[in-house]
C-alpha cells in the first residue's frame, strides 16, 4: 500500500493521489458501517437505514416529523433503493416528492460517532449522531430541527429498543466558524478538543459531505490552515463539498480538568468503561508533549492504508494506555486495564461463539488474551463475573477506587489556572465533586455499594452471624450454612464489625441478603425467626429502591438527612430477669420509658441507621445511655431554625414481647417532640420535660444545636426550673411526664402570656408557686392561719416588685431590667387536689392586698468592695444596718419584741430592691421577678430561723 502522507499544495499534488487518499478513509468507513451493522439486531438496522432518509425530508408518515418548514435536506443525498425500503417499512404509503431536489438543503452531512463500530460496540451501545447544519440557520429553525432530532431519538428508543443521541453541531464556513460552533453546540462543550480527537478518530460518514481534515497529512497538522487554505485556493477541493472542524494538535490542559471529572462521574456506576478513558487522559497529561490519539490514526490510514482492525478506536486507545504504563513500569495498573478493555468487549471466550459464528471482536480480543498471557482458568473466572460474590466483587472494587482516586488526585494536582480556564461551570463542578464524595469518600459508619454494575447477582443462599467470643472482638458475617458440625475455619469471611445491625444493613443494601437468602445467627439470646424476618423486612422496606438514584437537583445543595431507621433493642431481651420472676406484674405502669414499679426504662440500646439526600448510608450504634443518644442525634440533623420538618422516622424492636411496645412509645415520645419544635404550634426555643427511670430530662436547642440536660430527681428539676431564662422558653411536658402531679398542672395550666401564682394549702402550709413568661419557676413556703386564707401578702410583694421594675428607667436603660417580666399581669389559682391529679381553681377578681403581719419588713440589698450582697433590713421604718452588726439579728428581735403572744410564726418581706446588685446576681439576663422571689425566699428563711431562736 503507497504512502499517501507526502504531498504538498506548493510542489503539486495529484488530484488522483487526494482521491486515493480519501476512497482510503471512504473504504474503512464502510467497513466501521458494516461491523455496527453486525453488532445490532436486524431491526436496529432500519435506523442505519433510514436515519439519513429522515434528516433529508420532512414527511409527516416519518419519525421526528416537526412541520414542513423544519430544516433538511443532507447535500449530495439521494436515496438508494435500501433506504425507501426501509422508509416503507415505517410508513407504507410513503413517496419521496418529485421536486424535493428543488427544496434547500439544511443539512452538510451526518456521522455516528463513538465506540460503533468498534471492538468494544455491542448491542447495548448508545448511537451518538452528529447532524452537521449549515451555517445562518436562525435559532427558531435549529430549535425546529433539535425537536425533531428528538422525536426520531424517540422512535428509536420505542421501537427498536435503540438508544440514539443527536447533537448539533455547524458544518460550513471558515475553520474558525467551525470550531466556534462546535464548542456552542455539540454535547462536549467543556472538551472542545478532547471531542473533536475523538470524533475524528471514530467517526463513522453516513451521508454528506466529507471531512476536510482526511486530506490533510498528519505531519502537516500543525500548518493545517495554511495547508488547507492552499488546497482550496488552487481549487484541488472544492469549499462546497468539505466540512471543516480544523486541525487537532494540542489539547489545552484545562481540559482533562472538565473532561476527567465527567469520566470519574461516569465512574460511579460504570467503573471499567471510565478507568480507560481515565487512563488516556492521564497519558495525555503527564506524557512531554503528547500527541492526540486521531493524529495516530490518520497516519496508519495515510501511511498503510484501511486496515479496520489496527485503526479500530478503541484498540488505539489501549495501546496508547499499554505503551504509557509499560514506560512507567506499571504493571497491575495494565493488568486493570486489559481486564477492563476485556469487559467493556464482553465477548466472553471460555464460552462458544453465538449463532452468527465467530465474530471480528471475538477474533480480536483471542489475539490479545493470547498476547497478553491469560490462561483458561483466569477467562474463566472473568467470564463468571456477572456471576461473582460479594467477596471478588469487592476485590475488583477495591482495584477500580484505588484507581479512580488516583485519576481524581491527578485532576487536583492541575494548576490553579487550568481550573479556572477550564470550560465548565462551578455548579456543574460542584456537583460532580459532591457525586464523587457521596460515591467513594469512606467516614466512619458508611455502608458503601460493593458492587458498581460487576456483577449481576451477589446473594448468598446461605450465610451466618456469629456473635464475637473470647477469641475475637467482634461480629462475622460468614458466607455458609450452620450445620451440626458448627462453623469451621474455611467458611468464608464476608464481613466483621463491633456490632451486630452493621453487618445485617450492610448485607441488605448491597443485595447480599436477599428474600430467599436463609441467615442463621450463633449468639447468646438468637432471636426468634420471626423477630429476624420483622426487621429484615422493616429495613428492606426502609431502603430506598437501588433504581431511585438522587437526581441532579438533589446535589445543588449539601447532603441533607432526609431518613432515619431506628432499631430498638437488637438481640436484646430487658426484662429476662425479672420475667423470670414475674416482677413486672407488681405495677400496671405500661410506659416503655418507666415501665412496671421499677420504672425503668426499656430501651438499653439503640442502632440508628439515616440517609441523606446524596443517599450516603450511615449507621451508628448508641449503648451508653440510649434514649438521649439516639434523640440528640435525630434532632441535629433538622436543627428548627433551618428546617421546616424532620427527616422521615422508621422504628423497629424486634422483640415479640415488649416490641410493639416500646415501638408506640417511641413513635408517640418523637410525635410530641417534633409538634413541639416543628409544628404550627411549634416555638424553636422551648424545653421539653421527659421523665424516664425516675429521673427528668430537659431537651431545648442552644444555638441550632439540640441539649439534653438530665435531672437525678424532683429536686433537681424543680432547682433547674429556677433558673432564670433570657428568652421566651416555655416549658412543654411529655405526655407520660409528671403523672398525676401538682407540677404538671401548673405547667399545662400557666403556659400564655402571663405571670401566674398558684398556691396550695398542705399540711399547715402554704406553698405558692410563681410561674413567669419566660418558663422559669420558683417555689417558696410559708405557715398559714387557716387553709381559707388568700396568700395576699405574696400577690402584695409581687405587685410592689413589678412596680419597681418598671420604673426603674436608669437600670432599664442598662439592661438590667427583663422586658419578659414586670409589665404582663398576674394571674393567681388555686390548686386542689382531685382523684385523677390537680386541679386550677382561678381566682376571677383578687382582694384588695392587706398585711397579715403587725410589722412591714422591706429590704434593700447593696454589693461590697468584694461584690458580696448586703443587706439593709427596715422593720416598721426603723433601719438595720450591716454595719452595725447583723441585720437579721437585730430585726428579728424587733419583729419579736412586736409580738404580743411571743408565739413564733413566718414573716414576711412587702418590698425588696435589689437593683444595685443587678451586675451580681442577673449579669446575662438581666433582673427578672423570679430573682426578687428567690431573693425573698432566702432573706425569710434567714429571718424565720432567728424568730425560732427567740422563741
Amino acid at each position: 500500500m503507497s504512502d499517501l502522507s507526502r504531498f504538498h499544495p506548493d510542489e503539486g499534488v495529484d488530484r488522483k493521489q487526494l482521491k486515493q487518499l480519501k476512497q482510503r478513509f471512504l473504504q474503512l468507513n464502510a467497513t466501521r458501517l458494516e461491523r455496527t451493522r453486525a453488532a445490532i439486531s436486524i431491526r436496529q438496522q432500519l435506523f442505519l437505514d433510514v436515519l439519513p432518509l429522515l434528516l433529508h425530508t420532512n414527511h409527516p408518515m416519518l419519525p421526528g416529523y416537526n412541520g414542513a418548514e423544519t430544516p433538511a435536506g443532507i447535500a449530495y443525498f439521494k436515496p438508494n433503493t435500501l433506504e425507501l425500503s426501509a422508509a416503507k417499512m415505517i410508513a407504507r404509503s410513503f413517496e419521496l416528492k418529485k421536486d424535493y431536489h428543488q427544496r434547500e438543503l439544511n443539512i452538510d452531512a451526518v456521522f455516528l460517532m463513538g465506540s460503533v463500530g468498534t471492538i468494544a460496540h455491542s448491542e447495548r451501545s448508545d448511537f451518538d449522531v452528529w447532524v452537521c447544519h449549515k451555517s445562518g440557520i436562525d435559532s427558531k429553525r435549529l430549535r425546529q430541527l433539535e425537536q425533531k432530532c428528538e422525536g426520531i431519538s424517540q422512535w428509536a428508543e420505542r421501537e427498536l429498543n435503540l438508544e440514539a443521541h443527536c447533537f448539533l453541531v455547524c458544518g460550513e464556513g471558515d475553520s474558525s466558524d467551525h470550531r466556534n460552533s462546535l464548542n456552542a453546540e455539540s454535547s462536549g462543550s467543556a472538551q472542545q478538543h478532547l471531542l473533536l480527537d475523538e470524533f475524528y478518530r471514530s467517526a463513522i460518514w453516513l451521508a454528506g459531505k466529507t471531512p476536510l481534515w482526511w486530506l490533510v497529512p498528519a505531519h502537516e497538522e500543525p500548518h493545517y490552515d495554511s495547508f488547507t487554505s492552499q488546497l482550496l485556493h488552487k481549487r484541488f477541493v472544492r469549499r462546497q463539498d468539505i466540512v471543516d472542524f480544523g486541525p487537532i494538535t494540542h489539547i489545552p490542559m484545562e481540559e482533562y480538568l472538565g473532561a476527567g471529572i465527567w469520566q470519574l462521574y461516569k465512574g460511579i456506576n460504570a467503573p471499567h468503561k471510565s478507568v480507560l478513558k481515565l487512563m488516556l487522559l492521564e497519558s495525555y497529561a503527564l506524557e512531554e508533549n503528547p500527541r492526540p490519539l486521531a493524529l495516530d490514526f490518520k497516519e496508519l490510514v495515510q501511511t498503510q492504508g484501511a486496515d479496520p482492525d489496527r485503526q479500530d478506536s478503541y484498540l488505539l486507545i489501549y495501546r496508547r494506555i499499554e505503551r504509557y504504563l509499560e514506560q512507567r513500569q506499571a504493571p497491575e495498573r495494565l493488568e486493570l486495564a486489559r481486564r477492563c478493555l476485556y469487559f467493556k468487549v464482553a465477548k466472553p471466550l471460555t464460552r462458544p461463539p453465538g449463532g452468527r459464528g465467530k465474530s471480528w471482536q471475538r477474533r480480536l480480543l483471542e489475539e490479545l488474551v493470547e498476547m497478553w498471557g491469560w490462561d483458561n482458568s483466569y477467562l474463566l473466572r472473568l467470564d463468571a463475573h456477572t456471576l461473582w460474590k460479594a467477596n471478588q466483587v469487592i476485590g475488583e472494587r477495591e482495584r477500580l477506587i484505588r484507581e479512580l482516586s488516583k485519576s481524581y488526585r491527578l485532576l487536583g494536582g492541575l494548576s490553579h489556572r487550568s481550573f479556572q480556564d477550564a470550560s465548565i461551570s462551578s455548579e456543574e463542578l460542584s456537583i460532580l465533586g459532591r457525586k464523587l464524595h457521596a460515591a467513594f469518600e469512606k467516614k466512619s459508619g458508611k455502608i458503601e455499594r460493593i458492587n458498581p454494575g460487576i456483577s449481576s447477582d451477589v446473594s448468598e443462599a446461605f450465610l451466618t452471624i456469629r456473635a464475637p467470643d473470647d477469641q475475637r472482638q467482634s461480629w462475622q458475617l460468614l458466607r455458609c450454612r450452620r450445620t451440626q458440625a458448627g462453623i469451621t475455619t474455611s467458611d468464608q469471611l464476608l464481613r466483621q464489625s463491633a456490632f451486630l445491625f452493621d453487618l445485617l444493613l450492610w448485607s441488605i443494601f448491597n443485595s447480599v441478603l436477599e428474600p430467599h437468602s436463609q441467615l442463621d445467627m450463633i449468639m447468646t439470646g438468637e432471636p426468634a425467626e420471626s423477630e429476624k424476618r420483622q426487621l429484615i423486612a422493616k429495613t428492606r422496606q426502609w431502603l430506598p429502591d437501588p433504581a431511585e438514584a438522587p437526581g441532579h437537583e438533589d446535589f445543588l445543595q449539601p447532603a441533607r438527612v432526609n431518613r432515619v431507621l431506628l432499631v430498638i433493642n437488637l438481640a436484646l431481651k430487658p426484662y429476662d430477669d425479672l420475667d423470670q420472676q414475674g416482677l413486672q406484674l407488681l405495677s400496671e405502669q405500661s410506659d416503655a420509658l418507666s415501665y412496671s414499679g421499677l420504672h425503668d426504662n426499656l430501651i438499653q440500646l439503640a442502632d440508628m441507621a439515616y440517609m441523606n439526600t446524596w443517599h450516603e448510608l450511615i449507621v451508628r450504634h448508641l449503648q451508653k445511655n440510649a434514649l438521649v443518644e439516639l434523640l440528640l442525634g435525630y434532632l441535629r440533623f433538622a436543627p428548627p431554625h433551618l428546617i421546616d420538618t424532620p427527616p422521615e422516622l422508621s422504628i423497629v424492636c424486634p422483640d415479640q414481647q415488649f416490641g410493639s411496645l416500646i415501638e408506640g412509645r417511641l413513635k408517640e415520645l418523637f410525635d410530641n417532640i417534633c409538634q413541639c419544635f416543628y409544628g404550627e404550634q411549634s416555638n424553636a426555643n422551648a424545653r421539653y420535660l421527659i421523665e424516664t427511670h425516675r429521673q427528668y430530662y430537659i431537651l431545648q436547642f442552644q444555638q441550632g444545636s439540640p441539649q439534653m440536660t438530665r435531672l437525678e430527681d424532683e429536686a433537681a428539676l424543680m432547682n433547674y426550673l429556677e433558673t432564670p431564662q433570657r428568652l421566651d422558653r416555655p416549658l412543654v411536658l411529655d405526655s407520660r411526664a409528671l403523672p398525676n402531679s401538682a407540677l404538671r398542672t401548673i405547667i399545662e395550666y400557666a403556659s400564655g402570656q402571663s405571670n401566674h401564682l398558684f398556691y396550695e394549702h398542705l399540711n399547715g402550709e402554704v406553698i405558692y408557686t410563681y410561674v413567669d413568661v419566660s418558663g422559669a419557676i420558683v417555689q417558696l413556703r410559708a405557715q398559714h392561719l387557716s387553709a381559707s386564707a388568700f396568700p395576699a401578702s405574696i400577690v402584695h410583694f409581687i405587685e410592689a416588685v413589678n412596680a419597681r421594675l418598671s420604673s426603674q428607667g436608669e437600670a432599664f436603660a442598662l439592661g438590667h431590667y427583663n422586658t419578659l417580666t414586670g409589665s404582663t399581669t398576674l394571674k393567681v389559682s388555686k390548686l386542689i387536689k382531685s382523684a385523677k391529679g390537680y386541679l386550677a381553681e382561678p381566682h376571677q377578681q383578687l382582694p384588695e392586698p392587706r398585711f397579715f403581719d403587725q410589722t412591714d419588713i422591706k429590704v434593700i440589698a447593696e454589693p461590697d468592695v468584694s461584690f458580696a450582697i448586703r443587706y439593709t433590713l427596715y422593720c416598721d421604718e426603723k433601719m438595720y444596718h450591716p454595719d452595725n452588726g447583723d441585720p437579721f439579728t437585730a430585726a428579728a428581735r424587733y419583729i419579736h419584741s412586736q409580738r404580743a403572744s411571743r408565739e413564733h410564726y413566718h414573716c414576711h418581706i412587702s418590698d425588696l430592691d435589689l437593683t444595685a446588685c443587678a451586675d451580681v446576681i442577673a449579669p446575662e439576663t438581666g433582673l427578672q421577678l423570679i430573682h426578687y422571689l428567690q431573693e425573698k425566699r432566702r432573706i425569710e428563711d434567714r429571718l424565720n430561723q432567728q424568730l425560732r431562736a427567740l422563741t
